[in-house]
């Protein structure tokens, strides 16, 4: 998981602003014995979590530019009123798009959670 914002959350219907989940520590899984702290939030129906690895913010074009944080932060928000396959079939297209490759260095993972209310 990317180390500086391993996630985005609180989707706000009115300004399609993503607000940053910020968590401190190592990503996930970095180390067996890596500990972290509980952070909670007040989520609601609509709102999603994007939990995702530095394979996508990062990777570069052939010109060697970084797809970025910020190209990734203005495609979550465009996208974010589509199903969930939908949003992560865009960010995938764009990322590879941009890439221009066939193939990837680096692991490109997206876990999305989206809340629902019954």
């Amino acid at each position: 998981v990317y180390r500086k914002d391993p996630a985005l959350v609180k989707s706000d219907k009115k300004s399609k602003k993503l607000s940053p989940l910020i968590l401190k520590g190592s990503p996930l899984g970095y180390t067996p014995d890596s500990t972290y702290k509980k952070k909670e939030t007040v989520v609601y129906d609509g709102d999603f979590m994007m939990v995702f690895s530095d394979g996508i913010i990062e990777c570069c074009d052939p010109e060697g530019q970084e797809y970025g944080k910020k190209r990734f932060k203005t495609h979550l928000e465009a996208y974010q009123g589509q199903t969930s396959e939908a949003f992560i079939e865009e960010i995938r297209t764009d990322a590879y798009q941009f890439f221009n490759k066939d193939h990837q260095e680096d692991d490109i993972t997206l876990l999305m959670i989206r809340v629902k209310e019954d």
